[in-house]
């Protein structure tokens, strides 16, 4: 329902008022294109053929001719407000239809055509019924086929389409994998590795790593929002963190750079959370980002370095933080997105809740205890069964020994 509409007025009020407002082209939903009218088309015509038909059946009198055509036009138009009505999700307009059924249609359009000597009864048999009668048979055929051919043409448009959007997707599958392939990177007595899987064949998560001179960065990230389009700034993403990181200098000064030039770039509310490590001189430090709090894998246990900033591109004067890290060898640091903990929990089946935070935790201890040191090993037991309902990403900073 358009939000312009406040819910509290009378039923009849929203009727017309949409109603007018869709008569001028105007209201939430744009014009119907090409695609729409054939779907409009073919509705009337097949089931004007009702009208059609229910004088055929007739054996007294008969409506003459404009009746006749009256009728099939009113049944059409009758069936065309349903599939408008269904087509844009507008179930309030239900009404509009409902109410014709209910002698309406008699009482407005029939009734005045009767007074005004515009139609009229004939009886059978007469030459005006005989009229009535073929003109009712060729109405019946040509309403079916004209119904074929708009339905036809409707189909062909959405069968073009779905071949678009399907060699669109399989272009953005070959770029995603290009964008975010299997991060492995050994260096400095440490090793990271990370994985990525989409909800949908391009996904909004970043899954990243890079040597700078003697550093070493680890970087996960997700645009909120899914498919195609959360893809696309993914991508850009990618771009201005390895651009910055470059450049050198203090991870929050990164972060905060990165941060500035995505409150410029990023609308309509799109946000992006952030995950980086970095490895320098043997020593670990992260920052956040609006991401979930990172894990620390060790030999008393697991921690969480919890998040203290906004995500990326809402506030530009946002001041980051970092936090050091010190691990012992055979020590992990682990980032990932939130598809991994908001997923249903089949550990638990009859209580339907997600897996969560403290549930992943868990898990990740257990895979670490289990010799489940890297990315591609743990993931199996992170990701849970049948397809991702959110991206999926996870990276292991692990220290060596």
């Amino acid at each position: 329902m358009p939000s312009s509409i406040p819910r509290t007025q009378p039923l009849w009020k929203r009727v017309s008022r949409e109603a007018a407002r869709f008569a001028r082209g105007e209201g939430a939903l744009p014009p119907p294109g090409k695609g729409a009218w054939n779907l409009f088309l073919s509705t009337f015509f097949f089931f004007s053929t009702i009208g059609y038909i229910n004088v055929l059946w007739r054996t007294q009198t008969v409506t003459n001719v404009p009746g006749v055509l009256l009728a099939g036009a009113t049944a059409g138009t009758i069936a065309v407000g349903y599939a408008y009505a269904i087509a844009y999700r507008k179930w309030w307009f239900l009404v509009v239809p409902l109410a014709f059924h209910f002698d309406l249609a008699t009482r407005l359009i029939f009734v005045p055509a009767f007074r005004l000597h515009l139609i009229a009864n004939v009886p059978i048999p007469s030459p005006e019924a005989t009229a009535s009668r073929l003109v009712a048979v060729w109405g019946t055929i040509l309403g079916l086929a004209l119904g074929q051919i708009f339905i036809m043409r409707f189909i062909a448009r959405i069968v073009r389409s779905a071949a678009l959007d399907r060699a669109e997707i399989a272009v953005a599958q070959r770029m995603h994998a290009s964008i975010v392939p299997g991060v492995r990177l050994e260096g400095e007595g440490f090793i990271v590795d990370g994985v990525s899987d989409t909800s949908t064949r391009m996904g909004g998560d970043l899954c990243d790593a890079l040597r700078v001179g003697h550093d070493t960065y680890a970087v996960v990230a997700d645009v909120s929002g899914h498919g195609v389009g959360a893809g696309l700034v993914m991508a850009m993403v990618k771009g201005c963190v390895r651009a910055r990181l470059m450049q050198g200098g203090e991870l929050p000064a990164i972060v905060g750079d990165i941060n500035r030039v995505l409150c410029t770039q990023l609308t309509d509310g799109a946000f992006v959370t952030l995950a980086m490590a970095r490895v320098r001189g043997g020593e670990v430090e992260v920052a956040l980002a609006g991401h979930p709090p990172a894990l620390v894998v060790g030999k008393q246990g697991v921690r969480r370095i919890e998040n203290a900033n906004l995500p990326l591109g809402l506030v530009e004067g946002e001041v980051f933080v970092s936090t050091p890290v010190h691990l012992q060898p055979g020590e992990a640091l682990v980032l990932y997105t939130d598809g991994l903990y908001e997923r249903p929990d089949e550990r638990h089946p009859l209580e339907r809740r997600d897996v969560g935070l403290d549930g992943l935790t868990e898990l990740v201890q257990a895979g670490m205890a289990a010799g489940e040191q890297t990315a591609a090993t743990l993931m199996p037991r992170l990701r849970g069964q049948g397809a991702p309902v959110d991206d999926q990403t996870l990276l292991v900073l692990r220290r060596d020994g």
